[in-house]
């Protein structure tokens, strides 16, 4: 752990080296490079461990070339390697190629342990997973599902939470591992909000929540293709609507 922050830290001097260089304000190299003000600043003061793409972008935002933070980046990517549960680990753009690997690992995974019969992937109502194809396909939100519908009939559920609105975002894998947060894979929890999700390695902990899902899903009502297919002209025209504000949300 005293490497990867010792790798981390060296990011931050360099960063805000080149920022004060360009005479360039927090807000203005985020409007700049995509990435958040809160985010940069944290980075420059060594206390966040930057995806990836993130110095990337910021390299690209100062015209200078994406090499410009590699050598970081491998020795951090290395060191987050040596100190995980795994022997690779995969880095990727975004949280949405995140959740589209980890739906077909978890699919392919399940066939071949389980056999085809356990193919379910379960997704509940208002939830945002990203704007891949497949995580798209299982969001729990009509107006980002309109023009995907033929694949609710490709294995995946959605369930409409009947009591109020789950604002927990956890998911639960094979039994072992779990997530659980706050963020939301859109706009203002990547940019603004600076939420995060802690991962679990633990059966026990994961079971619990296994137990809690099934006791949600017994006052949940699952979206049925056909249901959803013959939805009306109003909400079809809400769907339309909301459209323009999808930068926003």
């Amino acid at each position: 752990m005293t490497r990867l922050l010792s790798i981390v830290s060296s990011i931050g001097p360099k960063l805000r080296e080149l920022r004060l260089q360009r005479g360039m304000s927090l807000q203005q190299l985020a409007a700049q490079s995509d990435v958040s003000a809160a985010a940069i600043h944290k980075i420059e003061r060594g206390g966040m461990v930057p995806t990836t793409t993130t110095p990337l972008k910021i390299a690209v935002a100062f015209n200078r070339p994406v090499s410009y933070f590699v050598e970081e980046q491998l020795r951090l990517a290395d060191e987050l390697t040596k100190i995980s549960f795994a022997d690779r680990l995969f880095f990727c753009n975004s949280g949405s190629e995140a959740n589209e690997a980890a739906l077909k690992l978890a699919r392919r995974f399940s066939r071949v342990v389980n056999g085809e019969l356990r193919n379910v992937i379960v997704s509940t109502l208002d939830s945002f997973h990203g704007r891949s194809f497949a995580t798209v396909a299982i969001t729990g939100q009509e107006k980002y599902r309109q023009e995907f519908g033929p694949l609710l009939d490709a294995g995946i559920d959605i369930w409409n939470y009947q009591r109020s609105m789950l604002h927990a975002k956890v998911m639960t894998v094979d039994g072992c591992v779990a997530t659980v947060g706050s963020g939301n894979l859109d706009q203002r929890s990547m940019r603004l909000n600076d939420e995060c999700n802690l991962l679990l390695f633990d059966r026990s902990l994961t079971a619990e929540l296994d137990e809690h899902f099934a006791d949600d899903l017994t006052v949940s009502e699952r979206l049925d293709p056909d249901r959803w297919e013959g939805r009306g002209t109003t909400q079809r025209a809400k769907e339309a609507a909301t459209d323009i504000f999808d930068h926003k949300l």
